[in-house]
C-alpha cells in the first residue's frame, strides 16, 4: 500500500478562465511566469500556487488547480482511455493529487489515478528513500499563506476507503494527518458548517481549507458568502459552482 505523504493539487473543473482569473481581484499573487496554460488532453490548467514541497532535491507546488475543458470531445477520450468508469456528470467531479512514498527506480516517479470515496485521486509516487517537506513560498495580499486541508462530506462506506487508503482510521478529530500536516477532514454534523455544504454539493469534495493569518485582511479582499464558526473559531466562506469546491478560510 503506498504512504500517502503531502498534497500536491487540488483540481477541478471548468468551462471559463472566469474562476482562476478572479483570483487576481481577491488577492491572490498569479504567477506571470506559469507556463501551465498549455492545452494537453482538451484541457488548459492554470495553476495557483499556495505552498511548496520539497521531495529530496526537487520542488513540488502545493496548488489549486482550475481544470478549463477547451475541446469535449477530446477530453472526454482521454478519460475513457484512462477506464475509471466515471460517466456524466461524475467525469467533471473535482479531485486530489497527492505524493506518496513507495518503492521505485530510484530518481523516478510514477503515477496512479483512482477513485477513493467516490473522489478522483492522482497519486504521484517518490522513492521511499525521498523525504517531503512543506515550505510557504510567501504571504498572498489578502493573507492566505498555505493549504490547512480539505473538508470531505463523506458516507461511512466512503470513510472506510479513505482509511484503507491511508491505512489508519480517522483521528477523534475526525480527520487523517499527512505528513506534511495536510488535513483530510471529513464533516461531521454539528460542526458549523455541514447542513449547508450537505444540501448544497451532490458529490463529497466539499470544500479547500486555506489558512490565513489575518481574517481581518482577508475580509478586505474577499466577498464572502458565509460566516460561521468552525472548530471554535471564525470562518468564512466562498462558494463557487455547484460542480465545483468551494473555499473555506480559517
Amino acid at each position: 500500500m503506498s504512504k500517502i505523504s503531502a498534497l500536491s493539487a487540488c483540481f477541478h473543473y471548468v468551462f471559463t478562465a472566469f474562476p482562476y482569473e478572479n483570483l487576481k481581484e481577491k488577492g491572490f499573487n498569479i504567477d506571470s511566469n506559469d507556463q501551465s496554460g498549455t492545452e494537453v488532453a482538451g484541457l488548459v490548467t492554470q495553476t495557483l500556487l499556495i505552498g511548496e514541497s520539497s521531495i529530496s532535491e526537487k520542488k513540488s507546488p502545493i496548488a489549486l488547480e482550475f481544470l478549463e475543458i477547451t475541446d469535449e470531445v477530446e477530453f472526454v477520450s482521454h478519460f475513457r482511455k484512462q477506464n475509471l468508469g466515471l460517466k456524466g456528470r461524475e467525469l467533471l467531479r473535482p479531485g486530489l493529487r497527492f505524493w506518496a512514498h513507495q518503492k521505485t527506480n530510484e530518481g523516478s516517479t510514477q503515477s496512479e489515478t483512482k477513485l477513493v470515496g467516490s473522489i478522483p485521486i492522482q497519486i504521484l509516487s517518490v522513492p521511499a528513500s525521498s523525504t517531503i517537506t512543506t515550505n510557504l513560498v510567501g504571504r498572498h495580499p489578502n493573507s492566505v499563506d498555505s493549504v490547512w486541508g480539505v473538508y470531505l462530506g463523506l458516507s461511512s462506506t466512503q470513510k472506510e476507503e479513505w482509511s484503507q487508503l491511508l491505512g489508519q482510521e480517522p483521528n477523534k478529530e475526525n480527520q487523517w494527518i499527512l505528513t506534511d500536516g495536510t488535513r483530510i477532514q471529513c464533516a461531521t454534523p454539528g460542526d458549523g458548517l455541514y447542513d449547508f455544504m450537505e444540501g448544497r454539493k451532490d458529490f463529497p469534495f466539499w470544500a479547500v481549507v486555506l489558512q490565513s493569518q489575518s481574517l481581518d485582511l482577508a475580509a478586505k479582499h474577499f466577498e464572502f458568502d458565509k460566516t460561521f464558526h468552525w472548530k471554535n473559531q471564525k470562518a468564512f466562506l466562498i462558494k463557487e459552482h455547484l460542480t465545483d469546491w468551494d473555499l473555506i478560510v480559517v
